[in-house]
């Protein structure tokens, strides 16, 4: 779907807040960050405290230090390994939860996802399709009784000038829903 993959490279440039000056969204340093229980990290640290005995290394970044002390940080992820994850029992991951507070960078990630995958160089292996749909922009149809995924899709990821109908994205969503990665963004501005 390549009318898919342009509408997503349309979107491959950030505007700048302070200028009229567009900066590329690969330039944008994003992380992703898997979290674990206060106490566990407790005892890391105290076992690596044990070990370099009790000394704090010179050149330590206090910022990041706070960073991982108040959002409880276990590990970065790389963004082509996070559906290479396993859970417990072995199943990949399916699901993904991105939780920050306002303005740190959800919404950019998510553009940054779907922008990687158009250009063939995030999940092509694993998604056929990427539909990033931000949801704030679903309150625009509120008024409406019936609307339907399909045309969710057609109206908010695909260019205007598109060939692609609502029943070609409806027979898609068919036929391809296990190849098919939804970016829902902005789930707690609904």
């Amino acid at each position: 779907m390549q009318a898919l993959k342009a509408h997503y490279q349309q979107h491959g440039q950030l505007k700048s807040l302070l200028s009229d000056h567009e900066q590329p969204i690969t330039d944008i340093n994003l992380s992703i960050i898997e979290t674990c229980q206060v106490k566990e990290i407790k005892l890391e640290k105290e076992a690596k405290d044990q070990k370099a005995g009790d000394s704090k290394q010179a050149n330590a970044n206090p910022g990041l230090e706070y960073y991982e002390r108040e959002y409880n940080v276990k590990e970065a992820i790389e963004a082509k390994d996070i559906f290479a994850q396993q859970l417990d029992d072995k199943k990949p991951v399916k699901r993904l939860l991105i939780l920050g507070r306002a303005g740190i960078g959800k919404t950019t990630m998510s553009q940054y996802f779907a922008c990687q995958w158009s250009q063939h160089k995030l999940w092509n292996q694993q998604f056929d399709y990427v539909f990033w749909i931000p949801l704030r922009r679903l309150s625009a149809y509120k008024d409406r009784k019936k609307i339907t995924l399909a045309e969710i899709v057609h109206q908010l990821c695909m260019p205007a000038q598109c060939q692609i109908t609502v029943d070609n994205i409806q027979q898609l969503l068919q036929t391809s829903a296990s190849r098919i990665l939804w970016l829902l963004d902005g789930y707690d501005e609904m």
